[in-house]
């Protein structure tokens, strides 16, 4: 079984989980506000799925910022974790939430990948942008550009590539998985000439990596790699270099998966996007990735 979260119920989660589960099939169980679900099978006119559902009771109010809507997607969360360390489920499926909402509502989280993290006692976890055959982990995330230089260290890559290369092998069966690295500067430095992370940082790291028997290269100029063919995961420096171009060739197909975790957790690419809560036009193609994804892995 999968726990499928509907996240924010202010948000459009409910009315991307309804759609996605018209279009696939399985053993689910849905955690959230089931009376915003059946609301939004009502105004939108999409039937309500044949599964499990566990409903978080609560006041919660359409398109906009509120503690209610917070404490409602914590709690669903927190549900969902539960049921997973129990064994009950195999993975979790999570609809997006407003991290103002969940900070209202006294959670003072950056999301939920650090929630996650917490309850499950998960100390080395990243964040691996993923469509079909395509992947890319983000080394650093949600920080300022400006903490981005004095946040990458050798110790962060050679930790955070050698957890992606385990689940390469482990999660996606890549038997021996390649990995390319970005620069962080432009032109991945010019050998030293327009910054020196990649000389005192990045190469260090590769080279430990490799006496691993880790298949690391780069760094590679980050405006180009996406010309570079042949490998199994990327590494972006920073969010904004790996998510702009990530979101510019798979928006609708995109998932986010936190790996590291105990178990599987994937999530769509996007947020609660409350300006077009209840207007029943909400794209639902990166949660049905993310549904399809966490069912595949889990499964396979």
């Amino acid at each position: 079984m999968v726990a499928i979260t509907l996240g924010d119920p202010g948000g459009i989660g409910p009315e991307i989980v309804l759609k996605a589960l018209n279009q696939v099939k399985g053993d689910f169980v849905l955690i959230g506000s089931i009376h915003s679900l059946k609301e939004t099978s009502k105004i939108c006119s999409i039937p309500l799925p044949d599964v499990d559902m566990i409903h978080i009771d609560g006041e919660y109010i359409w398109g906009k910022v509120s503690a209610h809507n917070g404490r409602i997607a914590y709690e669903s969360l927190i549900r969902a974790i539960d049921l997973a360390i129990e064994g009950k489920v195999k993975g979790i499926v999570t609809a997006p939430l407003s991290k103002e909402s969940l900070h209202l509502a006294g959670y003072n989280y950056p999301g939920q990948t650090e929630i996650l993290a917490e309850k499950t006692g998960t100390q080395d976890y990243g964040m691996l942008m993923v469509s079909d055959d395509f992947r890319m982990l983000l080394l650093t995330t949600h920080i300022p550009l400006s903490l981005v230089p004095q946040s990458i260290t050798e110790e962060l890559i050679i930790r955070k590539v050698s957890l992606l290369n385990k689940t390469l092998k482990e999660i996606f069966k890549i038997e021996n998985p390649r990995i390319l690295l970005l620069g962080v500067n432009p032109h991945a430095g010019e050998d030293g000439l327009i910054g020196n992370e990649e000389k005192e940082k990045i190469l260090p790291a590769i080279e430990k990596l490799r006496k691993e028997g880790i298949a690391v290269e780069g760094p590679v100029p980050p405006d180009t790699f996406f010309m570079e063919k042949g490998f199994d995961a990327y590494v972006a420096m920073y969010h904004d270099q790996g998510m702009i171009p990530f979101k510019l060739l798979f928006f609708h197909s995109g998932v986010n998966m936190t790996i590291g975790l105990p178990f599987i957790r994937t999530s769509p690419d996007h947020g609660t996007a409350f300006d077009i809560a209840g207007r029943c036009i909400a794209d639902h193609r990166s949660m049905l990735s993310a549904i399809k994804l966490c069912k595949k892995l889990c499964f396979s």
